[in-house]
Parts: C-alpha cells; sequence; structure tokens
C-alpha cells in the first residue's frame, strides 16, 4: 500500500484575492499548513456537481478551509513543493534540470507578481534543481497523488494571475496586462512539469495500482479532473477573456505566449494519457456510458476534444463567439 501524502489545505477558488495586491503581507501560517486546525470552509454548492468536486478534493487528499485565503494558498503552494521535493529526494527523478528549473521559479515569481519589491523567498534558488538520481521504483500512487496537488496549487496560481487581467485590461494597462500574461506563461509551463512528473513512474504501475484507485468503489463512476473546484474555476475565468481577445492586449506577444503555454499543458497532458494506453482505454469519465456500436470515447479522444475547447475560448480574433 502506498504511503498517503498528509492533507494539503488550500482555499475555495472562488475565495482567491482577485488583485494583485491582494497577497501582499500573506505569508503562510503554522496553522495554514496544517498543524492547527483552521475552519472548514462552509460550501455553497449543492447537488451533484458539488459532491462529485468533494469526492475528486478527498481523492488527493485537498481540504478546503475558509481561513486567510491568500495565507492558505501560500503555505499550501510552500507544503505541495516540499512534498515533491522529498518524494524525488527519495526516489529521483526523469525529469531534467530545465524542468526543474521552470517549476522552482515559481515561488518567487509569485512574490514578485503580487507583492513588487519583497525580499526574495528563503531556500532554493531558480538555478537550483533537486538531485536527479536515476528513478527507482517510487511509490506510484504517492507520486501520482502528489505530483496532481501541485498541479492544484500551480492552478490556484493562474487564478491569481488572470483574475487582474480584465481589470488591467479594462483600464488600458498594458504593462499590468502583459505582466499578468508572462506570470500566467510560466505557471501553465510549471504545471506541465507537475503532470510530467505525477506520471514519472513505471508504465506498468498505471494499470496496477494508479488507475484501480480512480474506479468502483474506491470512487464513484465517471472521476475525472473536470470535477475539480480550481479547474471549473480557471475555465470560467477563460471564458471571461472573450470581451478583449479582439483588443491590443491579444494581439501582442504576451497573449500569443499565453495561449501557446496552455497549448504546451494540453500536449503534457495528453502525453501522459498516452504513456498509459490512452489510445485505447475508455477515459475514466465515460467508461460505462457506450455501447456497441458506439463504444465509449478513449481517453485520448476526450482530451483533444477538451483541449481544442479550452483553445477556441482564449483564440485572438473570436470575441462575441
Amino acid at each position: 500500500m502506498a504511503q498517503r501524502a498528509r492533507a494539503l489545505r488550500l482555499p475555495l477558488p472562488e475565495h482567491l484575492p482577485t488583485c494583485r495586491g491582494g497577497l501582499g503581507g500573506a505569508l503562510p501560517r503554522p496553522e495554514a499548513d496544517g498543524r492547527v486546525g483552521p475552519t472548514p470552509a462552509r460550501l455553497a454548492e449543492r447537488g451533484k456537481q458539488a459532491r462529485d468536486a468533494d469526492a475528486y478534493d478527498a481523492h488527493f487528499g485537498v481540504e478546503r478551509v475558509s481561513d486567510d485565503p491568500g495565507g492558505v494558498f501560500l503555505a499550501g503552494l510552500s507544503t505541495a513543493l516540499r512534498d515533491v521535493l522529498a518524494d524525488v529526494d527519495a526516489h529521483g527523478t526523469g525529469l531534467d534540470a530545465n524542468q526543474w528549473r521552470t517549476v522552482l521559479r515559481v515561488p518567487g515569481a509569485v512574490l514578485a507578481f503580487t507583492s513588487p519589491g519583497a525580499a526574495p523567498v528563503p531556500g532554493r534558488g531558480d538555478g537550483d534543481r533537486p538531485p536527479l538520481g536515476t528513478p527507482g521504483e517510487p511509490a506510484s500512487l504517492l507520486r501520482w497523488r502528489t505530483g496532481h496537488r501541485l498541479f492544484f496549487t500551480l492552478t490556484q496560481a493562474l487564478i491569481v494571475a488572470l483574475s487582474p487581467l480584465r481589470a488591467a485590461a479594462g483600464e488600458r494597462d498594458a504593462d499590468g496586462a502583459r505582466e499578468a500574461l508572462e506570470f500566467a506563461v510560466l505557471l501553465n509551463r510549471a504545471s506541465a512539469v507537475a503532470m510530467r512528473y505525477a506520471s514519472d513512474f513505471p508504465a506498468a504501475e498505471y494499470p496496477a495500482v494508479v488507475r484501480p484507485s480512480m474506479e468502483p468503489p474506491f470512487t464513484a463512476p465517471g472521476f475525472s479532473g473536470l470535477q475539480g473546484r480550481d479547474h471549473r474555476h480557471l475555465v470560467r475565468l477563460f471564458g471571461g477573456l472573450r470581451e478583449f481577445r479582439s483588443g491590443p492586449v491579444a494581439a501582442g506577444d504576451s497573449y500569443r505566449r499565453f495561449v501557446a503555454s496552455v497549448g504546451e499543458l494540453h500536449a503534457a497532458h495528453r502525453l501522459v494519457c498516452s504513456r498509459f494506453g490512452g489510445g485505447e482505454l475508455p477515459s475514466l469519465r465515460t467508461r460505462g456510458r457506450g455501447s456497441p456500436p458506439h463504444p465509449a470515447r478513449t481517453a485520448g479522444q476526450v482530451l483533444e476534444t477538451l483541449s481544442a475547447q479550452r483553445l477556441a475560448l482564449l483564440s485572438p480574433g473570436r470575441a462575441g463567439r
């Protein structure tokens, strides 16, 4: 039985700061890091969607809390990174130094974006990396969960980056919009690394250990990343960007890099899916829905469709569609 990671406490995505200064002075606190129990979040949502989101959080060991959203987010990012680095130190990794540098730039970038002029984040620097040992036989389920938890915190950071973007564009603050977009580019690229890290274990472990943990009786049928609260909130933010997709911000290099980085993230997801047989296996989300002559769609087919939909939301020159 793979060891389970400690609980990761995160705020609800709708409670995250929506302006660049919203994290100013919000330092990770002991109670936010899981040593003292903060107040559990009271969830306003009800129904199947809420139950699915609760089950998705529970599978990955995520607890939603309502105290100090900015501080809890920063503590969650710190916890997720420490858990990943501890796992890599213990088991090694097949990822390269450049990929790890991308991830390790994130804490400093969060601070620079939300608190300009603040002191650098102590700890591993931008040029450092965890030891690149020969991958052994890591606890595959722990790595899968730990990598996804890092991905969740990076998604929350992306929400923090994009939330003030509409305001910056509306105020014709071109510099502010560019800074938000370049921050989002880094976060998308780091998220792609997190996905690759989550799958950095022997491929045979996926059908034997990892996939069964996401199927009945351990989860309800249809388990999917689309159930995650952070993902749903981010997609809503993407949809909100349609207001200025035909404007000057969307015509700039930063926006093009942002859209390209979203494509890189989806490509990483498809690569992970393909490595674990996603071209043949039915998606967990659609498994059981199909019947001859219309079998359930494969995981790869589902990801291709979702990727096209997300990129269509962001494509310049399509405002109002």
